[in-house]
């Protein structure tokens, strides 16, 4: 194909000539700066401020992905693009069968689902094998620079005891910490910070806290770029590690900890089993990898929950000795701050905060349209049909992604991206399994990443739902992981051809 007399090659060899359009045309670069909008999008007090420059991200983003199927043709080295294509057409064909909702919404939901599988899943998979971590490091450090900032200034809050509720261009929430009852300080504490909300700040606490044992190991290695590159590096991600485990249990997110712990203990059961005790019978070596992986991760929560209480025993400390004071509605009864260390356990009036009966309501919505769900005017059809007018109809969240996409689009779309992500599992489990003594160590620690999303997502709506900061860490995530298993499995189609030429030429003798 040629464009104003050239080829697709002859343009993409001059536009990698120069540093401009060299850029313009980077994944990593697009990554920096997006995933660092989203994580700016996700302070409270910037809510309001940061989107006037998404639309030139979406420009970009849209250019990058024109760029990519017309002249770098990425799509031939995106593993499962055939099923991908399917969802997007899929989910095309829903907005447009659910424009009574709102054709223009309906269109730009799509765009906002279907950017990221273009600009951030192929991240890792278009780089060289050489290049491919450091790409993933910098496409990710504007977003880790970010909740870096958040997770001290939260520390800080707390320590200082301080508590206000806010309300900042329409938007009402809490900065420092509050009870899960305002009044009641044994009620549970939760610790904003300047988030906008705990449960997904718990989840980029621990997610970039593994980024950082990533990071420290290719720092390590000068593998990051120059000397004084992977000395700060190194510096840097050192205390962001400290500073997410110290902020992650304070955030008090029991999806978040129920994610830590299935994502740990099924990572670390691989590692183990794929890496030692190969001379072991199976199931001896089931076993064991199971018992260390289970004591790692119960190590691993026991550190958390000391760091917790100590940080809570300083703050009452500090807070009492500069005579803080708790204002904005969090005062608990007497009006003093409490003698004792905080107490974390929630008090629930109902079973999950609530979402279990969010999630009845939702499928009471989606077996009303199956096929094509409703969009995302959730208010509309919840009038239309009658159903959790209160709730989801209110616009209060769906917190489950998976259940939310199937509500948005349907079950045949639901069907087609779960389809997606098992291949993708499949691939991650097969590599592990059997050529695990010879994967990257960062490769586990991706997929610890990884799978910390694919669990909060069960109590989030922040992946399918929108181009989120979720949405960017799953995707980016999966492009490194999938980079690595398409090297492993040509690695067992060469092994097997090499081994049966052997077995052929041993038979002809």
């Amino acid at each position: 194909m040629k464009f104003f007399g050239k080829t697709t090659a002859q343009i993409d060899t001059w536009v990698q000539a120069h540093a401009l359009t060299r850029i313009l045309t980077s994944h990593v670069w697009l990554a920096f700066f997006y995933g660092t909008f989203l994580f700016l999008y996700e302070i409270i007090i910037l809510r309001e401020i940061v989107p006037v420059v998404h639309p030139l991200l979406i420009a970009w983003a849209g250019a990058l992905i024109f760029y990519d199927l017309v002249v770098r043709k990425y799509w031939q080295r995106v593993p499962y693009w055939k099923v991908l294509t399917v969802f997007a057409v899929i989910c095309l064909i829903s907005a447009f069968m659910n424009r009574e909702g709102g054709i223009v919404g309906n269109l730009k939901s799509f765009i906002m689902l279907m950017l990221p599988l273009g600009v951030f899943y192929p991240l890792c998979l278009i780089e060289k094998k050489e290049n491919r971590e450091r790409a993933f490091l910098r496409a990710l450090l504007g977003g880790a620079i970010v909740i870096f900032i958040a997770s001290c200034v939260a520390l800080v809050l707390f320590l200082i005891r301080y508590s206000r509720v806010i309300t900042y261009q329409g938007i009402t929430g809490v900065i420092g910490y509050r009870y899960y009852l305002p009044k009641d300080p044994t009620s549970g504490l939760l610790l904003f910070g300047i988030y906008k909300d705990t449960n997904h700040a718990a989840i980029y606490a621990l997610i970039f806290a593994v980024y950082s044992l990533f990071g420290m190991m290719v720092c390590r290695k000068g593998e990051f770029g120059k000397k004084w590159q992977n000395k700060w590096g190194s510096v840097f991600f050192t205390c962001n590690l400290i500073v997410q485990m110290l902020y992650f249990p304070l955030a008090n997110s029991r999806g978040g900890w129920l994610g830590l712990i299935f994502s740990l203990t099924a990572v670390l059961f691989l590692f183990i089993y794929g890496k030692k005790f190969c001379k072991m019978q199976p199931v001896l070596r089931c076993v064991a990898a199971l018992l260390i992986a289970t004591s790692c991760t119960f190590l691993v929560c026991s550190v958390a929950v000391a760091g917790r209480t100590a940080m809570s025993h300083a703050s009452v400390v500090i807070g009492e000795s500069v005579g803080a004071e708790i204002s904005g509605g969090q005062k608990p009864s007497g009006g003093k701050l409490p003698k004792q260390d905080d107490s974390f356990a929630k008090k629930d009036s109902f079973e999950g905060a609530g979402r279990i009966d969010i999630w009845k309501q939702t499928l009471q919505l989606v077996s009303c349209r199956p096929l094509w769900g409703i969009g995302p005017n959730h208010t509309y059809f919840s009038q239309k049909y009658d159903l959790a007018p209160y709730t989801i109809g209110a616009g209060k969240a769906v917190h489950n992604s998976y259940l939310h996409l199937m509500l948005n689009d349907g079950i045949p779309a639901f069907a087609t991206m779960m389809l997606f992500c098992l291949l993708c599992c499949v691939s991650v489990g097969r590599a592990c399994w059997k050529r695990g003594k010879k994967l990257p160590v960062s490769f586990y620690m991706v997929t610890v990443m990884a799978a910390l999303v694919a669990c909060g997502a069960m109590f989030l709506s922040c992946i399918f739902t929108d181009t989120t900061a979720m949405y960017f860490l799953l995707l980016s995530a999966m492009g490194y992981l999938m980079a690595v298993c398409r090297e492993v499995n040509v690695k067992e189609k060469a092994a097997a051809m090499e081994d049966g030429s052997i077995k052929r030429e041993g038979g002809e003798a």
